[in-house]
C-alpha cells in the first residue's frame, strides 16, 4: 500500500504539517494507522496553537516526544534501525538551533499541550504577540506564567452583562448568580482573569456567573461551567484560583435551586488545573448534611464522611444515587475523591467486566478498590489497565498500591509488565522493587527513568551492575545531581558521551562541580560553545560557579 494514499484527507496546511512526520510514518509497518493517530494529534495542534510559528513549534515539540515515545516502549513492527537514524538526525539538527533534545526528557507532553491551549486562550497582548521560535517549553511557559500573573493582578473585575443574560437566583445582598446561555465568554474572562472557557467549549456548554453588585456596576467572583445534561464542569474563582470558602453558601444556595429548577444534575469537575476547582469535599460536614437535605432529585455527588450514613438509610442513598437497585442490594458502596464517585465493591464482588468499565475509564477506581477491596480477583490484563489509566501517582501513592498488590497479588507483583508499569507512573518505586530482591530490567529502568530521571541514582546505590551501553540508554543530559554523587560516590566514571550530554545542559558545569567532579577549563568552555542560543550568545553565565572563573581566569563577558 503506497503511503501517499495516507496525504489526501487533510486540507493543503495541514497535508504540509503531516510532511514533517513522513520519515517517523514509513517506519511502521501498519501505515494507515500510523498516518491515522498522527494526523489527529496535528489536528489537535492546530485547533490549539493556529498560527504558523506556534504550529511549527508545536509540531517539533510533538516529534521528538513521539520518537522518544517510539525507543522507549520499543514498538512492535518498527524499523528500529531507520529509527534511531530519523532520531539521531533530528537530534543534531534541532541541537544545531538551540531547542535541546534531550532537554525534553524530563517534561510530560499532555502538560505542555494543556499549559498551551490556557495561556493561548488569554487577551494579554504580550502573550498572544509573542513569537515562537526555537525556544523550550520551560521557557515559554515561564514567561506566560508571568505575564498571567501580571494581567491578573491588574483586573478590576466589572462586567457589563449581555441582554440575553438571566439572573437565576439572587441573594438580599443584591449579589447574583447569573446563565449566561453560551458555552464561552471573552468578557468573563477578562473580569476574572482565566480564559471564560473559549478554549474547551463543547456544543451545550452554558457559563453560571456568581457576580455582586456594587457603585452600580456588576463583578464577576466566581465561574462555572455547565455542561450539556446539566453537570457542572471547572468551577473557579478569580485567576483559576479554587472559590473561597467565603463564597460556599452562596454555590450553596446555587446547588439546591438549580437541582429544584432541573438545572443541576451533578459535578464532573475537570478543565485546566482541576485540583483548584470547588469541591464537596470543600464543604463543612455540617454544610454537607444541610444540602443533602434540601435536594429534590438525584445528584450524582456525596461526601466522602457522609458514605456509612448514607449507605446505612437506604431511602437517602436511592434519593441522591439513580443505579440499578440489584447493584444497592450490599454489593456496592461509593466512596467519593475529587467530586468523582467510585463504585467500590463489597463482599469480593467485582466482575471483571464491571473492572474493565471502571478501570479502563479513570485509573483512580483501580487504586481505591486495591486500598478498600483486598482480595478481589484480578487479572494481569486488569491489573494493567488500571495502573495505566491512573493520571499522577505521588510518591505516597505509589508504594501504597505496590505494597497492596505484594500483599493480595503476591503472584502478579514480580511481573515485569506490571513492574514496568509501575515505573511509569513513579520511578522511585524502583526503591521497593529492589529492596524485595527482584532485579531490575533495562525496560523497568528506562521507564523509571522517563518518570524521574533521579531514580538512576536508586540502581546506582543499590550497587546493581549495568553494562555501558544499557547505562548510555539510561543516561540523559538533564541527569540530577543526585545521579552525580551517586556515580561520584560508587566510582562509576563518566564517558565522554555522558559528559558530553552534561555539558550540553545549562547547569551541567555547576552541577559536574556540586557533585564533586573536577571541572576543567576545557569542559567549561566545551559547555559555553554547547549551550549558546540560535544568535550566538551565551545565555547561562549564572550556572558557571564563580570559584571555577576565578580559577581558570575565564572572562564570560566575551560570551
Amino acid at each position: 500500500m503506497k503511503l501517499n494514499k495516507f496525504f489526501t484527507n487533510l486540507n493543503e496546511s495541514n497535508r504540509s504539517y503531516l510532511d514533517m512526520f513522513r520519515d517517523i510514518i514509513t517506519l511502521s509497518d501498519n501505515l494507515e494507522n500510523r498516518e491515522h493517530y498522527i494526523k489527529l494529534e496535528i489536528n489537535n495542534i492546530v485547533r490549539i496553537y493556529k498560527r504558523h510559528d506556534r504550529i511549527i513549534w508545536g509540531l517539533r515539540t510533538y516529534k521528538i516526544f513521539e520518537l522518544k515515545r517510539l525507543i522507549l516502549y520499543n514498538g512492535i513492527g518498527i524499523n528500529k534501525e531507520e529509527l534511531g537514524k530519523i532520531t539521531e538526525r533530528y537530534q543534531k539538527f534541532l541541537d544545531s538551533k538551540g531547542m535541546i533534545f534531550n532537554s525534553f526528557s524530563q517534561i510530560n507532553y499532555d502538560y505542555i499541550e494543556g499549559d498551551m491551549q490556557h495561556f493561548l486562550s488569554l487577551p494579554i497582548p504580550s502573550i498572544q504577540n509573542y513569537i515562537f521560535g526555537w525556544q523550550s517549553p520551560e521557557t515559554i511557559i515561564s514567561f506566560f506564567r508571568q505575564e498571567e500573573k501580571k494581567w491578573i493582578e491588574s483586573i478590576k473585575g466589572n462586567i457589563i452583562p449581555k441582554p440575553e443574560d438571566k439572573i437565576i437566583f439572587s441573594f438580599p445582598d443584591k449579589s447574583a448568580w447569573w446563565l449566561l446561555p453560551r458555552g464561552s465568554c471573552s468578557d468573563e474572562a477578562k473580569a476574572m482573569g482565566h480564559c471564560g472557557n473559549v478554549p474547551s467549549e463543547i456544543e451545550g456548554d452554558r457559563i453560571l456567573s456568581y457576580r455582586i453588585f456594587k457603585n452600580n456596576q456588576w463583578y464577576s467572583q466566581l465561574t462555572f461551567i455547565l455542561k450539556e445534561g446539566g453537570i457542572l464542569g471547572e468551577m473557579k474563582g478569580h485567576g483559576n484560583q479554587k472559590p473561597a470558602e467565603k463564597y460556599h453558601d452562596k454555590i450553596i444556595s446555587l446547588l439546591i435551586h438549580g437541582n429544584k429548577i432541573g438545572l443541576i444534575n451533578g459535578i464532573t469537575g475537570g478543565g485546566y488545573m482541576p485540583e483548584s476547582n470547588f469541591s464537596i469535599s470543600d464543604l463543612t460536614k455540617q454544610q454537607q448534611t444541610f444540602l443533602l437535605s434540601k435536594l429534590q432529585k438525584p445528584i450524582n455527588f456525596i461526601s466522602e464522611d457522609m458514605v456509612i450514613e448514607i449507605y446505612n438509610n437506604q431511602d437517602n442513598y436511592n434519593h441522591l444515587i439513580s443505579f440499578n437497585k440489584e447493584d444497592l442490594e450490599n454489593r456496592i458502596i461509593l466512596l467519593i475523591k475529587n467530586n468523582k464517585i467510585y463504585i467500590i465493591s463489597k463482599l469480593n464482588y467485582m466482575t471483571e467486566e464491571m473492572q474493565l468499565k471502571l478501570f479502563g475509564y479513570d485509573g483512580e477506581y483501580f487504586v481505591y478498590t486495591l486500598e478498600y477491596n483486598p482480595k478481589i480477583k484480578m487479572t494481569k490484563k486488569i491489573m494493567l489497565l488500571g495502573i495505566e489509566n491512573i493520571y499522577r501517582v505521588g510518591l505516597y501513592k505509589i508504594n501504597i498500591i505496590y505494597d497492596e498488590i505484594k500483599e493480595q497479588y503476591p503472584n502478579l507483583i514480580k511481573d515485569k509488565d506490571i513492574l514496568c508499569s509501575l515505573c511509569r507512573k513513579n520511578g522511585y518505586v524502583l526503591e521497593k522493587i529492589i529492596a524485595d530482591g527482584i532485579k531490575p530490567t533495562e525496560r523497568m529502568m528506562i521507564s523509571a527513568i522517563s518518570s524521574n530521571s533521579s531514580s538512576l541514582s536508586i540502581v546506582i546505590d543499590a550497587g546493581i551492575p549495568i553494562e555501558q551501553d544499557v547505562f548510555d540508554t539510561l543516561f540523559i543530559s538533564r541527569t540530577p545531581i543526585s545521579v552525580l554523587e551517586s556515580m561520584k560516590k560508587k566510582g562509576i566514571p563518566l564517558s565522554i558521551e555522558n559528559l558530553k550530554m552534561i555539558l550540553s545542559s545549562s547547569n551541567g558545569v555547576r552541577d559536574l562541580y556540586e557533585a564533586g567532579y573536577d571541572v576543567t577549563k576545557k569542559m567549561i568552555l566545551y559547555s559555553i560553545e554547547a549551550t549558546k542560543d540560535k544568535k550566538g550568545n551565551f545565555n547561562a553565565k549564572y550556572h558557571i560557579p564563580k570559584e571555577l572563573i576565578e580559577k581558570y581566569n575565564i572572562d564570560l563577558s566575551k560570551y
